[in-house]
């Protein structure tokens, strides 16, 4: 099974269409959210990912010539591509792993599916991605300054010297490189591909990039989230321990989403 991502505009969601895809135990998780920006978000997480798990049951998927993810924008056309009923065979629920990011449990009418699910909101996006024999992470972010004290606390100071040279070469504001390398860490932690379990533990987690990479995300840039991705490997440093990841990235000027699969799972 490729990785398989898909992207669901929040404005585009038919709530009533989108709710009666849920079983009664994810209606009563999202439901326990006061925030109605918070269901909102939730319940389209977990309708992409839904769709993503019935469509590859669906199709004979064959592996991509390419190393690009296959990329789906849904709409209420594409939602509807499969009946209620089939949406709430498959139910995705809370993880029994205490972590931050902890990715749901995925279940084909009752009994549990060997595909990984993680999801990813950001504005009024949500983003869904469905591997298999993989660990697998995806984060979605918006483009935004932060404040100095943001990265000195956040990044290591070999991951502020790649994003000053990156700075300098490629021409892009440091801000979209950090916040590209915190959509790497945030897929690293939803993955658990390391010991790390909480982005306040993010200090102590060290991400070595190629050195000339900055470069090829400048030049990849498309104007839309799918339109182009960027493939490449990284090191994940964390207590002593070096993990290897491969990653894949597609960014526009305001966006950027990482797609981090790994075949080795931390230990706790």
């Amino acid at each position: 099974m490729p990785t398989e991502l898909a992207l669901l505009a929040h404005d585009a969601l038919a709530e009533t269409l989108c709710g009666e895809r849920l079983t009664a135990r994810e209606a009563a998780a999202i439901a326990a959210s006061a925030n109605p920006r918070v269901r909102r978000r939730r319940l389209a997480g977990r309708v992409a990912a839904k769709h993503l798990l019935l469509l590859h049951a669906a199709e004979a998927m064959a592996e991509p010539a390419d190393e690009a993810p296959r990329f789906v924008t849904l709409d209420a056309e594409r939602i509807a591509a499969f009946s209620a009923e089939r949406y709430r065979e498959v139910e995705l629920l809370p993880s029994d792993v205490p972590a931050d990011a902890a990715p749901p449990r995925p279940t084909l009418r009752g009994t549990p599916l060997a595909a990984r699910v993680s999801i990813s909101h950001r504005g009024g996006l949500s983003c869904a991605a469905v591997g298999d024999d993989r660990a697998v992470g995806v984060d979605l972010e918006g483009v935004a300054a932060r404040a100095a004290a943001f990265y000195r606390s956040n990044f290591t100071a070999v991951e502020r010297r790649w994003v000053e040279a990156g700075a300098r070469r490629a021409g892009l504001a440091a801000e979209w490189l950090y916040t590209f390398l915190w959509t790497v860490k945030e897929a690293a932690l939803k993955s658990g591909a390391t010991a790390v379990r909480s982005v306040w533990e993010f200090p102590q987690l060290e991400v070595t990039l190629p050195a000339r990479l900055a470069e090829q995300l400048g030049a990849a840039r498309g104007r839309a989230l799918g339109e182009r991705f960027t493939a490449f490997d990284a090191t994940l440093a964390h207590a002593g321990r070096c993990t290897p990841a491969r990653v894949q990235t597609t960014t526009t000027d305001e966006a950027i989403l990482s797609l981090l699969t790994t075949a080795v799972e931390a230990k706790t």
